[in-house]
């Protein structure tokens, strides 16, 4: 695989302009598959204090805004190895393993970093560790086992080094990013595939200008084979700003972007890229899969009349593709210049989220068009390791989503998910049948001192099975192979996390 080293110049230069002194404590990040704490975070009465669409969070700034530490695992570093030394090590700093049986004959589940499963016993374990240097600069490496019927490996799944400066981080590695106020993040940027190479650069606290900004720019590469362009890359810019502790407005923009057979791009040709200011044109910036999104996130002051409510939150999130704006200049004949932006295609999500002092409630919605996810010069899509990159269930899909959390104490919760989706939802240009598949998930997990036992158990019940939604998600109308058969899948799991 071939990396150009281009976008990290640009970052660098980037970075350049914003050097000062250091100023920062634990810089690790939590994982975004690290699910309990990221309930724990918006749950917090706190939460409305800051922006929730840019994630991972440090385990710095997210201290700050936890409902009970006690429910969730803190890494916290060791102290200095000898008196005076500014070096922090821990090689071991957890160990987990999970254990999974499914009928299905290839199935994944959604959120959790790229988890795929085969039919029958998966074994999954991971193994975690860091060394930090002072409060400026950490290692972090995750490592990663696999064995299923067909495969196993054995993979560095996450690793970066990241160094910190005043409000901002600079991050090189292996990670993933979610963007966006839903249960995943949001449709642009995903927690629903596996970390991947990226050069990083964001506030790790926000900056104050007439009320919190938070930004992130980075370029991931996603390695790997396509029938389309091998080894794309992924350029995002992202920001989110609370002027109040009641809204939140997010501006998102993806381009994926490279691969074998796919040209350049000079330093200088990056800005034109991210913008897409030629995307509309026949040369080598109208080859791209660009999007745009924006969000907003309203908060409601439920909290000031019941006690036990903290957070009442409804959101909705718009993402374009064919996204035309008004300092583009080559549209194509006949095509009108709009006065700001407008979206040619768009898909959206909306949703309402309720946490109490033990419960957690989301009721959600999200609607994809049919041509989203897909570019006459991406035809694997939007996609990374036959995963959508942004909603779980891929182009043409229509899906419903309610979940309820529980905590029975702090070392206690458990929690169903009760969802559907279907695919393809929109019969625009091949008229047929429409899968539809309706699932039940239950999951809970108990602390026993160092040690974390959660058991997990889920039903699918499709109608019109379509094999090729397991496999990928994002493929065009045209591919898929929905036949008229019922099926129903079992897939149930357990898992053990010792956390040193």
């Amino acid at each position: 695989m071939h990396i150009s080293i281009r976008p990290i110049f640009a970052v660098a230069a980037v970075i350049a302009c914003f050097m000062g002194t250091a100023n920062a404590e634990m810089l690790l990040n939590a994982n975004l598959d690290e699910s309990n704490l990221y309930d724990n975070l918006e749950s917090s009465n706190a939460a409305i204090n800051t922006n929730q669409s840019i994630r991972p969070f440090s385990y710095q700034r997210a201290e700050m805004f936890l409902l009970d530490d006690k429910r969730v695992r803190l890494i916290r570093a060791p102290n200095p190895i000898d008196d005076g030394n500014m070096w922090r090590l821990k090689p071991l700093n957890s160990f987990k393993t999970k254990f999974f049986y499914t009928n299905e004959e290839r199935t994944f589940l959604e959120g959790q970093s790229g988890v795929t499963l085969r039919k029958g016993i998966n074994l999954l374990a991971f193994e975690d560790g860091f060394i930090s240097y002072g409060d400026d600069l950490t290692l972090y490496y995750q490592l990663k086992q696999v064995a299923d019927q067909n495969t196993v490996k054995n993979q560095l799944f996450r690793g970066y080094l990241k160094y910190r400066f005043t409000n901002w981080s600079i991050e090189l590695g292996k990670d993933n990013v979610s963007i966006g106020p839903g249960e995943y993040g949001g449709l642009l940027l995903s927690d629903n595939v596996e970390p991947y190479p990226l050069v990083k650069l964001g506030t790790e606290t926000p900056l104050y200008f007439g009320g919190d900004w938070d930004f992130v720019l980075l370029n991931a590469w996603l390695p790997g084979k396509r029938n389309d362009h091998s080894n794309p890359q992924l350029l995002v810019g992202a920001l989110s700003y609370k002027p109040f502790n009641w809204l939140e407005l997010d501006l998102a923009r993806s381009d994926m972007y490279g691969g074998d057979g796919q040209p350049e791009y000079t330093l200088d040709e990056y800005p034109r890229l991210f913008l897409g200011t030629n995307a509309n044109s026949a040369n080598k910036f109208g080859g791209d899969n660009g999007y745009a999104s924006w969000s907003l996130s309203f908060y409601l002051p439920f909290n000031r009349w019941f006690e036990n409510v903290h957070t009442v939150k409804m959101y909705y999130e718009e993402v374009g593709t064919d996204v035309n704006t008004f300092w583009q200049t080559d549209y194509p004949n006949g095509a009108s210049t709009p006065s700001l932006v407008r979206f040619n295609k768009s898909s959206f999500m909306e949703g309402i989220y309720v946490a109490t002092e033990e419960n957690i409630f989301r009721l959600e919605r999200a609607a994809i068009h049919t041509n989203f996810y897909w570019h006459w010069n991406y035809t694997d899509g939007y996609q990374y390791n036959g995963l959508a990159l942004g909603s779980p269930y891929g182009t043409n899909s229509e899906s419903y989503l309610f979940k309820h959390l529980h905590y029975f104490n702090k070392d206690f919760w458990g929690q169903y998910k009760i969802g559907q989706y279907t695919s393809p939802a929109y019969h625009i240009e091949t008229p047929g049948l429409t899968m539809t598949r309706t699932f039940l998930e239950l999951q809970a997990e108990k602390k026993i001192g160092i040690y974390r036992l959660g058991g997990f158990a889920r039903v699918d019940m499709t109608k019109n099975y379509d094999e090729t939604i397991s496999s990928n998600p994002i493929a065009y109308i045209s591919q898929r192979t929905v036949s008229p058969n019922d099926m129903t899948f079992m897939t149930v799991g357990a898992s053990l996390n010792i956390d040193f």
